[in-house]
Protein backbone atom coordinates (compact mmCIF):
# COMPACT_ATOMS: atom_id res chain seq x y z
CA UNK A 1 0.00 0.00 0.00
CA UNK A 2 1.29 3.43 -1.19
CA UNK A 3 2.15 5.55 2.25
CA UNK A 4 2.33 2.79 4.71
CA UNK A 5 3.84 -0.22 2.74
CA UNK A 6 1.27 -2.48 4.17
CA UNK A 7 1.26 -5.80 2.16
CA UNK A 8 -1.54 -6.52 0.30
CA UNK A 9 -0.86 -9.65 -1.84
CA UNK A 10 1.78 -10.74 -4.61
CA UNK A 11 1.54 -10.50 -8.08
CA UNK A 12 3.22 -12.27 -11.10
CA UNK A 13 6.18 -11.23 -12.34
CA UNK A 14 5.42 -11.16 -15.65
CA UNK A 15 2.41 -9.38 -15.06
CA UNK A 16 4.12 -6.48 -13.08
CA UNK A 17 6.41 -6.51 -16.64
CA UNK A 18 4.10 -5.38 -18.55
CA UNK A 19 2.07 -2.50 -16.29
CA UNK A 20 2.77 0.68 -15.76
CA UNK A 21 2.19 3.71 -13.48
CA UNK A 22 -1.59 4.31 -13.65
CA UNK A 23 -2.56 1.22 -14.56
CA UNK A 24 -5.44 -0.21 -12.37
CA UNK A 25 -6.52 -4.05 -11.59
CA UNK A 26 -8.47 -5.82 -9.23
CA UNK A 27 -6.97 -8.19 -6.51
CA UNK A 28 -9.67 -9.62 -4.43
CA UNK A 29 -12.32 -7.13 -4.14
CA UNK A 30 -10.50 -4.41 -4.61
CA UNK A 31 -9.73 -1.86 -7.64
CA UNK A 32 -6.23 -0.91 -6.99
CA UNK A 33 -4.06 1.93 -8.95
CA UNK A 34 -0.49 1.59 -9.56
CA UNK A 35 1.06 4.50 -8.04
CA UNK A 36 5.18 3.52 -8.15
CA UNK A 37 6.95 0.93 -9.19
CA UNK A 38 10.42 -0.33 -7.62
CA UNK A 39 12.62 -3.47 -8.64
CA UNK A 40 10.56 -5.18 -5.88
CA UNK A 41 7.63 -4.09 -5.38
CA UNK A 42 4.50 -2.16 -7.07
CA UNK A 43 2.79 0.86 -4.85
CA UNK A 44 -0.82 0.74 -5.27
CA UNK A 45 -3.71 3.07 -3.75
CA UNK A 46 -7.42 2.13 -3.59
CA UNK A 47 -9.09 2.83 -7.02
CA UNK A 48 -12.97 3.86 -7.20
CA UNK A 49 -12.77 2.39 -10.79
CA UNK A 50 -15.46 -0.23 -11.49
CA UNK A 51 -13.55 -1.78 -14.36
CA UNK A 52 -10.01 -3.17 -14.28
CA UNK A 53 -7.88 -5.80 -15.58
CA UNK A 54 -6.94 -9.08 -13.25
CA UNK A 55 -3.57 -10.30 -12.41
CA UNK A 56 -2.52 -13.40 -14.32
CA UNK A 57 -0.72 -15.91 -13.10
CA UNK A 58 1.77 -17.87 -15.57
CA UNK A 59 -0.83 -21.53 -15.75
CA UNK A 60 -3.25 -18.60 -17.54
CA UNK A 61 -3.63 -18.72 -21.22
CA UNK A 62 -3.80 -15.01 -21.26
CA UNK A 63 -4.05 -14.14 -25.22
CA UNK A 64 -6.23 -15.84 -27.54
CA UNK A 65 -4.16 -17.20 -30.62
CA UNK A 66 -4.02 -15.12 -34.03
CA UNK A 67 -5.49 -18.13 -35.97
CA UNK A 68 -8.51 -18.03 -33.59
CA UNK A 69 -9.15 -14.73 -34.00
CA UNK A 70 -9.39 -14.82 -37.79
CA UNK A 71 -11.79 -17.22 -37.66
CA UNK A 72 -13.84 -15.03 -35.29
CA UNK A 73 -13.51 -12.01 -37.61
CA UNK A 74 -14.16 -14.24 -40.34
CA UNK A 75 -17.69 -15.04 -39.28
CA UNK A 76 -18.66 -12.04 -38.33
CA UNK A 77 -17.73 -10.82 -41.85
CA UNK A 78 -19.59 -13.32 -43.33
CA UNK A 79 -22.36 -13.20 -40.71
CA UNK A 80 -23.37 -9.89 -40.84
CA UNK A 81 -25.65 -9.32 -43.90
CA UNK A 82 -27.63 -12.18 -43.24
CA UNK A 83 -28.48 -11.26 -39.70
CA UNK A 84 -31.87 -10.72 -41.31
CA UNK A 85 -31.53 -14.08 -43.54
CA UNK A 86 -34.38 -16.65 -42.30
CA UNK A 87 -32.45 -19.23 -43.39
CA UNK A 88 -29.32 -18.20 -41.22
CA UNK A 89 -30.57 -19.68 -37.66
CA UNK A 90 -31.04 -23.56 -39.74
CA UNK A 91 -27.79 -22.95 -41.31
CA UNK A 92 -25.79 -22.25 -38.26
CA UNK A 93 -27.15 -25.02 -36.19
CA UNK A 94 -25.79 -27.24 -39.70
CA UNK A 95 -22.22 -25.77 -39.66
CA UNK A 96 -21.98 -25.29 -35.81
CA UNK A 97 -23.35 -26.90 -32.97
CA UNK A 98 -25.74 -25.01 -31.73
CA UNK A 99 -29.40 -25.85 -30.58
CA UNK A 100 -32.09 -23.67 -32.03
CA UNK A 101 -32.16 -21.48 -29.15
CA UNK A 102 -28.72 -20.95 -29.01
CA UNK A 103 -28.60 -20.14 -33.02
CA UNK A 104 -31.47 -17.22 -32.33
CA UNK A 105 -29.93 -15.63 -29.09
CA UNK A 106 -26.89 -15.25 -31.18
CA UNK A 107 -28.11 -13.79 -34.19
CA UNK A 108 -30.29 -11.61 -31.57
CA UNK A 109 -27.02 -10.46 -29.74
CA UNK A 110 -24.80 -9.93 -32.74
CA UNK A 111 -28.13 -7.52 -34.24
CA UNK A 112 -28.57 -5.80 -31.03
CA UNK A 113 -24.53 -5.07 -31.68
CA UNK A 114 -25.19 -3.75 -34.63
CA UNK A 115 -28.07 -1.78 -34.13
CA UNK A 116 -25.64 0.18 -30.98
CA UNK A 117 -22.68 0.73 -32.92
CA UNK A 118 -24.24 0.85 -36.65
CA UNK A 119 -22.57 -2.19 -37.48
CA UNK A 120 -20.09 -5.01 -36.37
CA UNK A 121 -16.28 -5.35 -36.24
CA UNK A 122 -14.82 -7.90 -38.08
CA UNK A 123 -11.28 -8.69 -40.10
CA UNK A 124 -11.06 -5.74 -42.06
CA UNK A 125 -13.48 -3.68 -39.68
CA UNK A 126 -12.33 -1.50 -36.69
CA UNK A 127 -15.47 -0.13 -34.73
CA UNK A 128 -15.02 2.70 -32.15
CA UNK A 129 -17.84 2.56 -29.70
CA UNK A 130 -18.30 5.39 -27.32
CA UNK A 131 -19.59 4.78 -23.86
CA UNK A 132 -21.09 7.24 -21.26
CA UNK A 133 -20.99 6.35 -17.59
CA UNK A 134 -22.35 9.45 -15.93
CA UNK A 135 -19.66 12.04 -16.35
CA UNK A 136 -17.05 9.28 -17.39
CA UNK A 137 -16.39 8.54 -21.01
CA UNK A 138 -14.74 5.43 -22.74
CA UNK A 139 -13.82 4.91 -26.08
CA UNK A 140 -13.80 0.68 -27.04
CA UNK A 141 -11.83 -0.24 -30.02
CA UNK A 142 -13.54 -3.38 -30.90
CA UNK A 143 -10.31 -4.74 -32.60
CA UNK A 144 -11.02 -9.04 -32.33
CA UNK A 145 -7.67 -8.74 -32.95
CA UNK A 146 -6.64 -11.07 -29.59
CA UNK A 147 -4.32 -9.83 -26.95
CA UNK A 148 -1.27 -10.66 -28.84
CA UNK A 149 -1.81 -8.16 -30.86
CA UNK A 150 -3.85 -5.84 -28.65
CA UNK A 151 -1.68 -5.59 -26.05
CA UNK A 152 1.35 -3.74 -27.68
CA UNK A 153 -1.25 -1.65 -29.47
CA UNK A 154 -2.49 -0.48 -26.33
CA UNK A 155 1.37 0.29 -24.74
CA UNK A 156 2.03 1.97 -27.87
CA UNK A 157 -1.29 4.08 -27.69
CA UNK A 158 -0.53 4.91 -24.14
CA UNK A 159 2.97 5.92 -25.24
CA UNK A 160 1.97 8.00 -27.78
CA UNK A 161 -0.43 9.62 -25.89
CA UNK A 162 2.01 10.87 -23.74
CA UNK A 163 4.87 11.87 -25.81
CA UNK A 164 2.06 14.18 -27.73
CA UNK A 165 -0.44 15.42 -24.54
CA UNK A 166 2.42 15.10 -21.45
CA UNK A 167 -0.37 13.50 -19.42
CA UNK A 168 -1.52 10.05 -18.43
CA UNK A 169 -3.95 7.67 -20.29
CA UNK A 170 -5.78 5.01 -18.78
CA UNK A 171 -5.66 1.77 -21.32
CA UNK A 172 -7.37 -1.76 -20.88
CA UNK A 173 -6.90 -4.32 -23.16
CA UNK A 174 -8.54 -7.41 -24.02
CA UNK A 175 -8.56 -10.41 -26.92
CA UNK A 176 -11.45 -8.26 -28.78
CA UNK A 177 -10.92 -4.41 -27.97
CA UNK A 178 -9.02 -2.10 -26.43
CA UNK A 179 -10.81 0.14 -23.85
CA UNK A 180 -9.42 4.24 -23.52
CA UNK A 181 -10.30 5.41 -20.64
CA UNK A 182 -11.90 9.35 -19.86
CA UNK A 183 -11.49 9.63 -23.68
CA UNK A 184 -13.67 12.45 -23.73
CA UNK A 185 -13.42 15.25 -26.58
CA UNK A 186 -11.13 13.68 -28.51
CA UNK A 187 -12.15 12.51 -31.86
CA UNK A 188 -11.78 9.23 -33.91
CA UNK A 189 -9.31 10.40 -35.92
CA UNK A 190 -6.48 11.59 -33.18
CA UNK A 191 -6.92 8.27 -31.91
CA UNK A 192 -5.74 6.46 -34.99
CA UNK A 193 -3.22 9.07 -35.74
CA UNK A 194 -1.36 7.95 -32.72
CA UNK A 195 0.34 4.87 -34.08
CA UNK A 196 0.21 4.01 -37.41
CA UNK A 197 1.39 1.03 -39.52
Amino acid sequence: MAGSSALIGELDEEFVWERSVGDSFTLGVQTWRIERMTHNDVFVTPSARRSAMAPFWRADERHRSFELSERIGLFLEQAEPRLDDHAFPNDLMRDYPLTSAAARALIRHLSDQRRATGLLPHRHRLVMERVREGQDEQLILHTLAGGRVNLPWSLALREAWERRHGSPLDVLYEDDCIVIDDAQGVDADEWLSLVTA
